[in-house]
């Protein structure tokens, strides 16, 4: 719809520009880096909760996840920040 309105003739070509260039925006290197720092901290979050609280605490982290997809580049410096550690807790097994 949108690019045969805007661009008529050439709507298949504008199409296929513009998705090659959202698809190679997620594999750089910086998208990376955003979606592993928001992977990895969703994961440390979601250690520490307790019994019944993951499937909706992972439904909300998805987004986070999603999210970091879009946001700005950390290029040229790379320069990531670093996250608060969090508290791991044992979860007793009820077999021994």
């Amino acid at each position: 719809g949108h690019f045969r309105r805007y661009d008529g003739a050439r709507a298949n070509n504008s199409f296929d520009q513009y998705t090659t260039r959202t698809y190679n925006s997620y594999s750089t290197l910086d998208a990376q880096y955003r979606f592993c720092e928001a992977g990895g901290y969703a994961g440390r979050q979601l250690l520490a909760l307790g019994k019944g609280r993951l499937g909706v605490e992972a439904n909300r982290r998805n987004l986070e996840i999603r999210a970091s997809l879009a946001q700005q580049p950390l290029s040229p410096a790379l320069d990531l920040t670093y996250l608060d550690p969090v508290e791991v807790v044992p979860i007793p097994n009820p077999d021994r």
